[in-house]
Order: C-alpha cells, then sequence, then structure tokens
C-alpha cells in the first residue's frame, strides 16, 4: 500500500502521468477506506510503518478530511438473502465516519439502504450528506436515488431504493450477473457534530486521584527582627570572610538592592527579560548568592590570537550581575517562576501545561531555588492530562528524565502518560484522527503513542465506582499489546446466600479479530494505604471461538471491613494489572 502510494507520488512530477497518479492515488484511499475501519489493524499497520509516518499520515488525512468519495460493493452472496434479513457490506469510512451499504427482503421487495456509524459519538451527533445510490442493471438503465439526508443517533438510516423481488431476481431483468450484484453510493458529508477525536476517559477512571484542589502550601511567616532578617528557605551557610549582604526593607536604600534582568532567548517571542530584586536572588538561590558575592570571579577569555592561554589565566574580571542570561529557553516559566517569588501566589494556579512546569523545575534545579518545588510538584501532580496539552506532558517528561531527583514525579507522570494514551484511542476512529492532526505537528508524539499501544509489558490500572451491593461493574478498557483489557468486578454468580461474602474480580481482554496470547501477570487491588494485594497468575486468551476472553483471577472476602484498606471514598477500587510477559501465539499481526 505503501509503495503504490510513494510511486504514485513519484508519477506526479510528470507532466504525462498525471492522471496515473490520481488513479493510483485513488485506489490507495479505496482500499483504505475499506480497510481500516478496526483499531487493531490501524495499530499494527502504523506501528510496522513508523519509519515512514509522513507517508502513512496521508492516507490517514484523506479518511479523515476528505468529505466525499464513492462507494462500491459486489454482493457475491446474495442468494443468502432471505425474507426479514439485512444483509450488509463492509464498513467503509468516510469523513472519519462509517458507512454501510444494506440490502434487505422486506413484503415482497429488495430494498436498498445506507447506513451511518460514528462509534464515539456524543448523544446529539449528526450528519448532513448529499447522498446518490446506484444499483447496477447490465441489459437497461442503473436504477439511481439521490437524497440530501441528515443522519443522528436517532435516525442512522435511510432507505434509497425499493425493487419488487421477482423483477430483481428475474435474470431477464439484468439485476443479476454471474450470481453477483454490484451497488454504488457517491456520499458527500456537508456537516457533520459530535465527532470525538478523543473519548475523552477522566484519569479518575483509572485511580490517579486528581480531585485534590489546588492548595497554596503554607510558608514561614517573616517576623521583622531588629536586625531585619528576611525568610531564608534554601539559604546555605554564610561565609565570614565573604559576607552576602542582607537588605532590611523598611531602611535599606534600594541603592543597596539593584536590580537585576534575567534574559532568556525563547523560540517563539525571541529575547525576553523579566525584572527582579537582587535581594530576591539572594535569599532564594543558593547559586545566585555566591554569584553576588565578591569572590564570584570569572576567567577572562584570550583577547588577542597572540594572548596565550597561560597568559589569560591572569586576567580576571566580576561577573555583570545587572544582566543575567539564564539557562533556559521558556520565557513563561521564568516569568511565572518568579512572579511566584516576588509574591503573585496565584501566578502558579492558572498554569496549565506540563511543559512549563518542568521548565520552572529546572529553573529550581539548576540554580538551587528549594521553595517553589513542592508547589510545583503538587501542580504536576493533579494537572489535568487533555488533548491539548499532551504534547506538553511528552516534552515535560523528557525534562524530567534530565533530573536526576525528580524521579518519582517523572514515573508518576509517565504512568498516566501511558494511560490516557491507552484509554481515549481505543477506536479506529480516534485513532484515524489523532494520525491525520497530530503526524505532522508532533511526529514524536505518534511515535511514543503506537510504542505504547504494541507494549508486551507494563502496568495497566483500572478503577470501578460501584453503587450499594457491589453489583457487577466494568471499568473503561485500556489498548495494550493490541488488545483491549478491561477488568469486571463485582458479586459473582453464586447462591444468595454466599454472595455476600465473595467479590469476583476478572480480567477481561477484546480484540476486533481472531487471536491467542500467552500472558504472565501479577494482578490485585490497590489498597488505599497505597500497597497492591497481589496475586501471581498464568493463563492463555483465545478469541478462537468466544467473543471475549475472560480470567478470574482472585476473591476478596469481607471488603467492606476497613482493616482490609480496599474501598475508598464512595465505594470505588482501584485495580492493578502489571503485565510481566506477553507472548502473541496468533492472529494480532493481521494486516
Amino acid at each position: 500500500l505503501i509503495e503504490v502510494l510513494e510511486f504514485s507520488e513519484e508519477q506526479q512530477k510528470s507532466q504525462k502521468c498525471q492522471k496515473l497518479s490520481k488513479d493510483l492515488y485513488e485506489k490507495v484511499i479505496n482500499f483504505s477506506r475499506s480497510n481500516f475501519a478496526s483499531w487493531q489493524i490501524i495499530v499494527n499497520f502504523v506501528g510496522k510503518n513508523l519509519a515512514k509516518l509522513e507517508i502513512v499520515s496521508k492516507i490517514f488525512k484523506a479518511l479523515k478530511l476528505e468529505p466525499s468519495a464513492t462507494l462500491a460493493w459486489n454482493v457475491d452472496d446474495i442468494d443468502k438473502l432471505s425474507a426479514e434479513m439485512k444483509l450488509p457490506s463492509h464498513l467503509f469510512i468516510v469523513g472519519n465516519l462509517g458507512w454501510k451499504l444494506v440490502l434487505c427482503k422486506e413484503s415482497g421487495f429488495l430494498e436498498v439502504w445506507v447506513e451511518c456509524y460514528n462509534p464515539n459519538s456524543q448523544p446529539e451527533w449528526s450528519v448532513q450528506t448529499e447522498i446518490k445510490v446506484k444499483l447496477f442493471n447490465y441489459k437497461a438503465l442503473s436504477h439511481v436515488k439521490s437524497i440530501n439526508g441528515k443522519f443522528c443517533a436517532g435516525n442512522n438510516g435511510h432507505r434509497f431504493l425499493s425493487i419488487r423481488w421477482k423483477d430483481f431476481t428475474n435474470f431477464e431483468q439484468g439485476f443479476i450477473r454471474n450470481g453477483k450484484v454490484k451497488v454504488e453510493a457517491e456520499i458527500k458529508v456537508l456537516e457533520a457534530h459530535g465527532i470525538k477525536d478523543c473519548l475523552g476517559v477522566p484519569e479518575e477512571s483509572f485511580g490517579f486521584d486528581l480531585s485534590v484542589p489546588f492548595i497554596e502550601i503554607e510558608e514561614e511567616q517573616n517576623n521583622d527582627d531588629d536586625d531585619g532578617s528576611s525568610s531564608d528557605v534554601g539559604k546555605v551557610a554564610e561565609s565570614p570572610v565573604d559576607p552576602v549582604p542582607r537588605l532590611n526593607r523598611k531602611s535599606d536604600s534600594l541603592l543597596e538592592d539593584p536590580a537585576v534582568v534575567l534574559t532568556c532567548q525563547d523560540p517563539v517571542n525571541g529575547s525576553c527579560e523579566v525584572l527582579v530584586r537582587q535581594s530576591l536572588l539572594i535569599n532564594e538561590s543558593t547559586y545566585f548568592k555566591s554569584m553576588f558575592s565578591t569572590n564570584w570571579k570569572r576567567m577572562k577569555l584570550p583577547s588577542t590570537p597572540s594572548e596565550t592561554e597561560s597568559e589569560s589565566l591572569h586576567h580576571h574580571e566580576e561577573v555583570n550581575t545587572t544582566n543575567i542570561k539564564l539557562n533556559c529557553d521558556n520565557y513563561n516559566a521564568v516569568k511565572i517562576l518568579f512572579d511566584y517569588l516576588t509574591g503573585f501566589k496565584r501566578s502558579m494556579e492558572y498554569v496549565n501545561q506540563f511543559e512549563e512546569l518542568t521548565d520552572m523545575l529546572w529553573l529550581c534545579d539548576y540554580y538551587d531555588i528549594q521553595k517553589p518545588v513542592p508547589i510545583i510538584s503538587h501542580k504536576i501532580n493533579t494537572l489535568r492530562l487533555t488533548m491539548k496539552n499532551l504534547s506538553s506532558c511528552k516534552t515535560a517528561i523528557g525534562v524530567l528524565d534530565r533530573l536526576v531527583k525528580f524521579k518519582p514525579l517523572r514515573n508518576q507522570l509517565m504512568e498516566r502518560f501511558k494511560t490516557f494514551l491507552r484509554a481515549n484511542f481505543a477506536s479506529w476512529q480516534t485513532l484515524v484522527a489523532f494520525i491525520a492532526d497530530t503526524a505532522d505537528a508532533d511526529t514524536a508524539l505518534v511515535k511514543i503513542a503506537f510504542g505504547v499501544f504494541l507494549q508486551n509489558t507494563g502496568k495497566m490500572r483500572f478503577s470501578i465506582k460501584f453503587g450499594e451491593g457491589f453489583a457487577r461493574r466494568e471499568s473503561a478498557p485500556l489498548l495494550f499489546s493490541n488488545l483491549l483489557w478491561s477488568v469486571c468486578a463485582g458479586k459473582p454468580p453464586l447462591p444468595a446466600s454466599m454472595q455476600d461474602d465473595f467479590f469476583g474480580l476478572h480480567l477481561k481482554c477484546q480484540g476486533d479479530n481472531k487471536w491467542s496470547v500467552k500472558v504472565d501477570a501479577t494482578v490485585g487491588v490497590l489498597l488505599t494505604d497505597g500497597l497492591y494485594q497481589y496475586t501471581k497468575v498464568k493463563f492463555n486468551y483465545d478469541q478462537t471461538k468466544t467473543v471475549h476472553g475472560k480470567k478470574k483471577f482472585m476473591a476478596v472476602k469481607d471488603l467492606t471491613r476497613p482493616e482490609k484498606k480496599i474501598v475508598r471514598n464512595e465505594r470505588t477500587i482501584h485495580f492493578g494489572v502489571n503485565v510481566d510477559n506477553l507472548e502473541i501465539l496468533s492472529g494480532l499481526d493481521k494486516d
């Protein structure tokens, strides 16, 4: 498929081959419309071709952005059509919606329908279209009907043609040729509402507690003592040889507390400046405290080619402490951090990009600024992941990779990032939109995402909120190892006299196609004190005969007893699955 598309683009460069190029492109896209209405096939196809993501993304852009297409369906099993039943085509993709052509026999007539599917729809979804349907006749004029119709949740199908069954099955009429019938539909999407680019599953559905509101961390109150000393958070012991000036804000002149210009080279805004008082830098940062001491010198580089390096060692000059270039290229991060240190505490509250927060941590780590670290870490842990800040989160993880002491924070953010991807792109519709919208703007994000979808080892987290009586519930699914995983939990199907004593848990696995895997995993319940109650299991999943693979892995007695530390607020239970090894036996490599 990719080779044909590459060949088509190569032929487009020649004036003589424009028609050939166009025909090949349409063949590739039509083939894709018929074969990519499966999240499992999309993940496998894109995962194998990440090196050619630029050419792959063109296919998915067409599936989402091209609003019109001609769908052709050759029906070779027309003899299977009986009264009161439907014979549907496979699913086509046009405008990132699913479409089916349907034949049915109703009251002695053959009817041709067009149905629209919006698998991840909002309740009020609707699509306005222009559609022309043609039932081919090989001996006379084909039957054609056009409709400007609206498809929606309550009415996702329209009837276009109706022909007497006797006339249709009469070979002399010309509708059936060599046992086959041909139906064609020209579909043009005029307007669509309620199509999701992301499933919108919140992080709380997977046990990440983001319900804690923004809390201003209490800081030590400064008392104006006789010596005028101020708060000394992050301060190192003062050197008796080189004392650093401590300012009494009531009496000292501003001349003794000069302004310092902090500059950074922002890739968007260019060179930017932030103005702060020297005393602020001295009080908050041991790095700047040392810089403003009289012993801070730097070597003067050779000024002429004739001046040797050894000679230059004897020349020193004082650092320019009125204009300091920071080791950061994010102006917003610099501005918010130093506004916070200056006293504008609410400046941190409105940050909604992970990248800005981790760049602030980078500044704190580099310049040894301690006071804002807890509030920044708290903000990272409580900031919700969305499609708008997903790319920023990816960049933030890269920043935290370089900050060793923030490794736990990095690991937690990485698990949230992976879980968000697995939960919110577990459908062909959202995968098509994700590739089409993101491949050009952030190629690295798409490559990371599909690497996450195909991982055979790793962690999964689930959360289920129960009503009274712990009736059976199922968690939202996660896309892991190109399969959909979820947890089913609640009272097991036991006699009523025994149900109150047992709580059944099942790990559920689902795929689009026939498949078989062997799993070695650790599963359990996340207790309220942060520990897992683990059980090691090994089992096989096989979907060659059943719709869903299920495996009961543990049972918990006396669920509501406080000492068990299982049930949380609002009768919520968190579950964890660590997949130590997953061996694909068959089925998941299908294109």
